[in-house]
């Protein structure tokens, strides 16, 4: 049943309604739609104008202001809602948040981009869409109404920020309603974002490639301004090369800060050096060769030759067309000077500048070669400076270091231009002679006259900072007389002249004679049978008795006795100065003297009241540093007197340092030990000791006894002993008595002790021990 206020069957369509209204409705109504549509297209219009503007500022300058405050303020500025929110997701970029028209949520609203992105990639949607009821409890804080969000999706499909636009319930009667037309306009705002952070991205990568290029530019022209060598860079297409201020250092050229473009530098090579360069570079052009190495000498422009090493690469286009040519220079002066020291050091000797040993051995095999096509002889010799050793330990080693070079110097005054004289080492130099000629004994003498020479231009004066000195030098010679002569032979040979100049007194010449080196080799063995009795305490000591006026024994002399190999007695005279050179005499010494210890410690009952057992010293053994107290610890642990004990000593023993002899022969007389100057007359000195030495008996020397009877020199020189020894109160032994003839003599001169073979032979334990033949000495008659 119809309402009573209504028409019944009343027609309620549009179609009924306007023709049923009146003409003045439907033109109200029709005036509302037109009012409508215009307010949406001014709406819209308004949207894209700033839009537009908004398009415009992003082109330009955004003045400090980040992009996520930016478009936030354009969401509502263009969108013409409440709220405006933009969340940048990319780790690199700054300010990643920015909210427009709720203050309040910056920070409530920062952490929600990541989620929301997470959330929304399920969804897949690249438009605007109404976020779901569900997230927006992820924007707390405010009551929100027609919230949109939309992703911005870069040219790499990535998402890179999240857009929002929205209305709360408090400003939804102040603003207009997000519509359709919204969802559009903040897809277009998504793009644009999108775009311009993509943008930003690009000028940043630019900026930050452009900036590592231009750090990567910095470091490198560092480098090539820092570093030493000079370098280019030739266009070959252009025919420009680009030259650093080094290079144009390096070729005396104009001072030069910056790069100087040029010309090809290849007409600066030398010459006689161009030739290789250019084929090196021919075949880096020609077959892809990328390197360049060579050593060239370039001129530079004050006219002088620089050696320099070339390393450049060439660079090819795609095409395999070579099309530019760098690299550097490297000065090798400096190289090359140390390479000539070094050459210099391996064959020069650095003192006194002269050729070394390993020079010299090329020397002398360029001259045996020589010598064995044209039979010509040259001489080696060898030279060594007498007492050089104690030049350097009275004056110091600077002294002895002038005294070389100003020898070096004088010794090559005296050859001509093609000899040669070397240095070994230490005072030992090398003259070579050659072209003395096919006959040997001619080029003998030419070889002697050279050596007078030297030796007698190195015996004349030598000044020094200190004093001026006077040296003496020994002087060994061997010829190269035979093919199969080596250099190691003919070094050899004169070192064994030296040897044989040195044995005879030095400051003489000696030449190399066969019977030289059967010596030296006599030596040599002589010399390894010391060491093998040394270690197998294989020496021997004899005694020979010392006698008085009466025949009666009062001392007996230790004498150092060696077999060789084969049991035959090796002389005293022969193997005592070798066991001295090799270094072997404090050991000998010992043994002498533990023996002779033991032996008094024996015999202490059946030897007389007062008799001694004399001991010969030698210079290293008695200079030894525990002479004394070795003596003094021998004579406690084996509980004897030091009056048992007499040592002898030549004036050789003391010479070197007659103030520490003195001392070391006063503290051993303070317990009783005594010392004899053996062999007294025969040095030049020997009268001179008895003033500083603490000697309590001289020994005249058997060259004096076996000549005094005929020889009236010989008589007076022991007729002048014996009578100083009386006014002195010293003992006198005169020693090698063999006749009695002598004997008598002696005594009608005073002599009072006697020692030789007419009272007794020296005889070992072996052969007779010392206290029988004591026991059957009979009384002079």
């Amino acid at each position: 049943m119809p309402h009573p206020s209504e028409p019944p069957h009343a027609d309620l369509s549009p179609e009924a309604s306007s023709r049923s209204a009146p003409p003045t409705r439907g033109y109200t109504l029709l005036q509302q739609q037109l009012i409508a549509l215009q307010t949406q297209r001014d709406r819209r219009i308004g949207q894209l104008t700033r839009l537009n503007r908004l398009s415009d500022s992003l082109l330009g300058d955004l003045k400090g202001r980040s992009v996520a405050e930016v478009f936030a303020e354009a969401i509502v500025d263009v969108l013409d809602i409440g709220i405006g929110a933009v969340w940048l997701l990319g780790d690199d970029l700054p300010d990643g948040f920015a909210v427009c028209g709720s203050a309040a949520m910056d920070v409530l609203w920062a952490s929600a981009g990541p989620v929301l992105a997470e959330r929304l990639a399920a969804l897949s949607h690249r438009e605007a869409i109404r976020l779901p009821s569900d997230l927006q409890a992820c924007l707390p804080g405010i009551d929100l109404a027609d919230v949109l969000v939309c992703r911005c999706i870069d040219g790499d499909e990535r998402p890179v920020a999240i857009v929002m636009a929205a209305n709360s319930h408090t400003l939804a009667g102040m603003v207009d309603p997000i519509g359709e037309e919204s969802v559009e306009v903040l897809s277009l705002l998504a793009e644009k974002l999108a775009a311009l952070l993509e943008r930003e991205n690009s000028r940043r990568r630019i900026a930050q490639q452009v900036e590592q290029q231009r750090r990567s530019e910095q470091r490198l022209m560092a480098v090539l301004n820092g570093t030493n060598d000079g370098w280019w860079d030739l266009d070959l297409s252009s025919g420009e090369c680009f030259l650093s201020p080094r290079w144009l250092e390096m070729m005396a050229s104009a001072a030069s800060q910056q790069p100087f473009v040029g010309r090809f530098w290849r007409e600066r090579i030398h010459p006689a050096d161009r030739e290789r360069f250019d084929w090196l570079y021919a075949r880096a052009m020609a077959d892809g060769s990328e390197t360049i190495e060579a050593e060239v000498r370039m001129q530079r422009d004050d006219g002088a030759d620089l050696p320099v090493l070339i390393r450049g690469s060439v660079i090819h286009d795609d095409n395999g067309v070579p099309v530019r040519f760098s690299g550097l220079m490297q000065d090798l002066t400096e190289r090359h000077q140390q390479e000539d020291h070094i050459r210099r050091l391996a064959f020069y000797d650095v003192l006194t500048d002269l050729p070394n040993r390993r020079l010299l051995q090329d020397r002398i095999e360029h001259l045996r070669r020589r010598s064995n096509r044209d039979g010509s002889s040259f001489a080696l010799m060898l030279l060594d400076l007498d007492r050089f050793k104690s030049l350097n330990d009275t004056r110091g080693h600077a002294a002895g270091d002038q005294l070389l070079c100003r020898v070096a110097a004088r010794v090559s005054d005296c050859l001509r231009p093609d000899d040669m004289v070397a240095r070994l080492g230490g005072d030992e130099f090398v003259a070579l002679i050659q072209d003395l000629g096919c006959e040997l004994e001619s080029a003998q003498q030419k070889a002697l006259v050279v050596a007078s020479k030297i030796r007698a231009a190195v015996d004349s004066p030598l000044p020094i900072d200190q004093a001026v000195v006077h040296q003496t030098v020994s002087i060994g010679v061997a010829l190269h007389d035979a093919p199969d002569v080596s250099g190691e032979i003919l070094l050899q040979r004169a070192d064994v002249a030296l040897y044989n100049a040195k044995e005879n007194g030095r400051n003489r010449i000696a030449f190399f004679r066969p019977d030289m080196q059967q010596r030296m080799d006599r030596r040599v063995l002589l010399e390894t049978r010391l060491r093998e009795a040394c270690e197998a305490q294989a020496f021997e000591l004899a005694y020979q008795l010392q006698v008085d006026r009466s025949g009666q024994p009062v001392a007996a002399e230790a004498l150092l006795r060696l077999n060789d190999a084969n049991g035959q007695a090796i002389l005293p005279s022969e193997f005592i100065p070798v066991a001295e050179d090799a270094g072997l005499m404090v050991r000998l010494g010992d043994f002498v003297l533990d023996r002779v210890c033991h032996d008094m410690h024996t015999w202490i009952k059946p030897l007389p009241p007062g008799f001694r057992l004399a001991i010969n010293l030698g210079t290293s053994e008695f200079m030894d540093d525990n002479f004394v107290p070795r003596i003094i610890d021998k004579l406690n642990e084996m509980a004897i007197s030091g009056d048992r004990l007499l040592f002898e000593i030549t004036e050789d023993v003391v010479l070197s340092d007659l103030e520490l002899a003195s001392h070391r022969m006063n503290q051993l007389r303070d317990l009783d030990v005594q010392f004899s100057l053996d062999d007294f007359g025969t040095g030049n000195s020997s009268f001179n000791f008895l003033r500083y030495l603490p000697v309590s008996e001289l020994k005249v020397d058997r060259s004096f006894v076996r000549r005094f009877l005929y020889d009236q020199q010989d008589r007076a020189i022991v007729e002048s002993i014996l009578s100083l020894a009386r006014s002195l109160e010293l003992r006198v032994v005169a020693e090698g008595v063999e006749t009695h003839l002598q004997h008598q003599e002696l005594l009608a001169m005073g002599c009072s002790f006697f020692q030789g073979y007419l009272f007794d032979r020296p005889m070992t334990e072996r052969q007779n021990p010392l206290p029988t033949r004591l026991a059957s000495v009979a009384p002079l008659s």
